[in-house]
C-alpha cells in the first residue's frame, strides 16, 4: 500500500520566482491499491511536505517553502492522482535576523546523521470513554505510580560553518520548539536539543565558526515538545479565596494523599458519580520560527524514517 510513481505534468507550472512571488506544479501520482487515500499521498517519502524547501529535480530554493499538497483522484482510475504543489516565498519576518549582529548565509555545505532515542512518557489519561480520565486497574482505582510507556524521538544532527558569532541564535533557540511547520512536521513537535559551536582564530578575527545542531522531533501521538497535560491536585483547596485543608468526610480527619481539583481548585470527590479529573495545561517550552535559523531541508530524511518512527 503506498505510492509506487510519481511524475510531473506537462503544462502544469505556474508562477514565478520573485520577491514575493508564488510557484506550483501538478503531480501525476500512481499507488498500488485502489483503496489507498489523501493521507497516503500526503504522507509518502516520494512527495514534497508541507514546510520542506522548494526541490525540484537539480534546483533547490531555501526562499521558497511548501505550502499546499492538494491530491485528487482520478475518476475513471482510483489509483491514480493529481497533485497539486504549491511554494510560497518565506515571510520577510521569517527572514530577518534579530538584534544587531552580523549573520551572512551560513556555508550550503554540511553534514548530517540520524538516529531513533527511545523516552517513556508518562501515561495520563484512558480515552476509552467519551470523556478522558485517569487510567485504572479493574477496580476503578488509579495506579499508585504512574505507568508510562515507550516513545520513539527522531535524533538528526547537523554539522556546518557558519560565519556569524552563534552566542545570540544559541542563547535565544536552545531548548525551544517550532512555532510553525517545520520539515513537514506540525508545530510543537521540532525541539532544538542541542547547540554547539567552536571556533579557531587570531586575535580579534574568525575564520567561522562550526556548529553542530541536535534536533529532535516526537511523532504526532506522543503530543507536543512545548506542552504537558497532568490531573489538578492537592491537598488543600480554594474556598472563598483562601486556602483550606481538605478533610475527608468519611473520617474528619485530613487525607493523607493528595486529592483531586476542579478547575476553580475545589475538592472533586473520586468516588463521587461520573467522576472526571480536571487536567491542567502548563507550558514549559518556549516557541520560534525555526526558518531564521536557515537549517538545510531533512524533510526527506524525516518521512524516510515515517515506518520505524511511528
Amino acid at each position: 500500500m503506498g505510492v509506487i510513481g510519481v511524475a510531473i505534468k506537462l503544462g502544469s507550472w505556474r508562477g514565478a520566482f520573485g520577491k514575493d512571488g508564488r510557484v506550483s506544479f501538478s503531480l501525476h501520482v500512481e499507488t498500488d491499491d485502489p483503496n489507498d487515500g489523501p493521507f497516503v499521498i500526503r504522507e509518502s517519502p516520494l512527495l514534497p511536505k508541507r514546510g520542506s524547501y522548494y526541490a525540484v529535480g537539480n534546483e533547490l530554493n531555501t526562499a521558497y517553502v511548501c505550502r499546499n499538497v492538494d491530491p485528487k483522484i482520478d475518476e475513471h482510475d482510483k489509483k491514480f492522482w493529481e497533485v497539486e504543489i504549491s511554494y510560497e516565498r518565506i515571510d520577510e519576518e521569517d527572514e530577518e535576523e534579530d538584534g544587531e549582529e552580523d549573520n551572512p548565509r551560513p556555508s550550503k555545505r554540511f553534514r548530517a546523521d540520524s538516529s531513533i532515542r527511545i523516552e517513556k512518557r508518562v501515561l495520563w489519561q484512558d480515552f476509552t470513554s467519551p470523556k478522558p480520565k485517569l487510567i485504572q486497574n479493574t477496580a476503578k482505582e488509579e495506579y499508585t505510580n504512574p505507568l508510562d510507556e515507550n516513545i520513539k524521538i527522531l535524533v538528526i544532527n547537523i554539522s556546518r560553518k557558519e560565519y556569524a558569532n552563534p552566542l545570540f541564535r544559541q542563547c535565544r533557540y536552545l531548548d525551544t520548539v517550532n512555532s510553525t511547520s517545520f520539515w513537514g512536521c506540525d508545530a510543537g513537535q521540532v525541539l532544538v536539543e542541542s547547540y554547539l559551536a567552536d571556533c579557531e582564530g587570531f586575535q580579534k578575527s574568525t575564520s567561522g565558526w562550526n556548529v553542530k545542531y541536535s534536533i529532535s522531533i516526537r511523532p504526532k501521538r506522543a503530543g507536543r515538545w512545548d506542552e504537558i497535560e497532568i490531573p489538578s491536585m492537592g491537598y488543600n483547596e480554594l474556598k472563598n479565596g483562601k486556602l483550606n485543608e481538605i478533610i475527608n468526610d468519611r473520617t474528619g480527619k485530613p487525607f493523607g494523599v493528595e486529592q483531586y481539583l476542579d478547575e476553580t481548585g475545589k475538592w472533586k470527590d473520586r468516588l463521587a458519580e461520573n467522576f472526571v479529573p480536571y487536567y491542567t495545561k502548563y507550558l514549559i517550552r518556549e516557541k520560534e520560527k525555526f526558518s531564521r535559523l536557515r537549517l538545510p531541508d531533512m524533510a526527506s530524511l524525516v518521512y524516510s524514517k515515517t515506518l520505524d518512527f511511528e
